[in-house]
């Protein structure tokens, strides 16, 4: 297994890309099997009557809440486990996921109030809201933090680099659309899969792409979230640059 070097690396665009490429292709077999779990625990949506909208939305809403977190734990646990090195179990890995499952869903619910509340105002400042709140479910698994703590210690990493997190976060959301935007726009431009069996090929082979490209997307958000770790605050660099002892 590659493991992630934690170093002090030049902090930008492309070289979040390139690293969470390197990281995510040199241990795609160690992801690989919670790319699959996260795939097929998530084909009892396609079964979640439609419509009616009051049972549909919240459904949906509790279903992703649960899943989305219990997954993303799974990959910051994976990650810090290649990290430290040797070999590890995934039904250890499980076990502790499941014992920090409950703190992430109340941190991140506090949080979905936050972002809700925030786009009640407008929809810029929703989006802003997400961008700071982006770590918190890490913050959760690697940290130990909880609710309004993990709410601050995620504002506060993003607040070291916002608009490079900014724009990773745009990018990283275009490209989880992209699987789903290119199977509609083949239905919107008028082709149709000549039988049931390609269909159903497709559809699912675009949801797994879609997982993919999500997990893609929660390694790289581990990468940051670890790279952030290392630059210190505005606090810390003044106290830093107060008691450096000057050169004589």
């Amino acid at each position: 297994m590659d493991q992630l070097q934690i170093e002090d690396w030049e902090f930008g665009f492309i070289e979040v890309l390139k690293r969470t490429w390197h990281f995510f292709s040199k241990n795609f077999f160690s992801f690989l099997p919670l790319i699959v779990f996260y795939f097929l625990i998530n084909l009892p949506t396609v079964f979640i009557p439609k419509k009616n909208y009051w049972i549909f939305i919240p459904s949906l809403i509790l279903y992703f809440l649960i899943i989305n977190n219990f997954i993303f734990i799974l990959f910051a646990l994976v990650v810090s486990e290649i990290n430290i090195g040797g070999l590890f179990s995934y039904k250890r890995i499980i076990a502790k996921a499941i014992k920090i499952l409950p703190r992430a869903i109340s941190s991140n619910f506090l949080a979905a109030l936050v972002v809700f509340g925030f786009f009640l105002l407008f929809i810029v400042p929703g989006i802003f809201a997400m961008v700071y709140l982006q770590f918190v479910t890490p913050a959760v698994a690697l940290d130990h933090k909880k609710n309004k703590e993990a709410l601050k210690y995620s504002s506060n990493l993003v607040d070291k680099k916002y608009w490079m997190i900014f724009y990773i976060f745009i990018f990283f959301s275009i490209l989880q659309a992209v699987p789903r935007l290119i199977f509609s726009g083949l239905f919107k431009i008028g082709w149709m899969p000549p039988n049931l069996y390609l269909s159903l090929f497709l559809y699912f082979s675009t949801l797994f792409m879609f997982f993919l490209i999500t997990s893609f997307n929660f390694v790289g958000t581990l990468i940051i979230y670890n790279r952030l770790k290392m630059i210190p605050d505005k606090f810390q660099a003044e106290l830093l640059n107060e008691t450096k002892i000057p050169l004589s």
